[in-house]
């Protein structure tokens, strides 16, 4: 039986970070508002309020945890591509506030 040991590659690391906070976008809004329109609709709602930075910022907070992890464990390669695929959500982040 052998064991599947993941490696530390750019690529990880640039997924990761590319689809953790849309995710925990989903999550936030799917636990902590109810409603009837549909999602998008909703987010822009949110996002002409001004509402949609706050749970931008806090679904970036685990993408810099996990940074701090991989850059822990010496994943230097995870960490770059975690530092890049977040740099456009930060964008983003600083453009809504």
């Amino acid at each position: 039986m052998s064991k599947l040991k993941i490696q530390d590659s750019f690529l990880l690391g640039l997924i990761t970070s590319l689809l953790l906070p849309p995710a925990l976008l989903v999550l936030f809004f799917k636990i902590r508002y109810t409603t009837t329109e549909p999602f998008y609709y909703a987010i822009w709602k949110l996002a002409e309020k001004g509402f949609l930075a706050a749970d931008m910022f806090s679904c970036l907070l685990p993408s810099l945890v996990l940074f701090f992890i991989l850059y822990k464990i010496e994943w230097w390669k995870a960490s770059r591509g975690l530092i890049i695929g977040t740099v456009p959500y930060f964008i983003l982040l600083f453009y809504l506030f």
